[in-house]
């Protein structure tokens, strides 16, 4: 990956953040405990997983150019190399991923164990929108 996709990621993350409105809360926003390391939130297309996701990262201030969003139905992020952006994002300062769309990704329990086990430092939070595929396969 080059240094030029890198900051297109970035980009497209703070253009997505950017573009969410706070207007109306999703209802499950204060259920939520923000302070765990891992969550993550399966649901219906459209109920409002995403957004309620980049609300939190828009809310947080200071918190909120430390957070990557990665929207993982882009058909160019293999396991690989969502794998070496966490990594560089966590050496980078960042302290929070945001994986949407996971079950675009095959293998997408194995990348969230390895990335939650190897970057203490991350906050993980995922979406998904196949019910079936992410009630078969819990991640652990």
């Amino acid at each position: 990956m080059t240094d030029e996709d890198i900051e297109r990621i970035y980009r497209i993350s703070s253009d997505k953040i950017s573009e969410t409105s706070l207007a109306l809360k999703r209802y499950a926003y204060n259920d939520i405990n923000w302070d765990c390391r891992l969550i993550g939130l399966r649901g219906a297309r459209g109920v409002g997983k995403t957004t309620l996701l980049l609300q939190k990262i828009l809310e947080s201030g200071v918190e909120r150019d430390m957070s990557l969003y990665l929207s993982l139905d882009n058909v160019w992020l293999d396991v690989k190399e969502i794998y070496l952006l966490a990594e560089y994002h966590l050496q980078h300062g960042g302290t929070r991923l945001v994986l949407d769309e996971v079950h675009y990704v095959k293998d997408w329990q194995r990348i969230i164990k390895n990335i939650y086990d190897d970057f203490s430092g991350l906050k993980i939070a995922y979406t998904g929108s196949s019910l079936l595929r992410l009630k078969a396969r819990q991640p652990w």
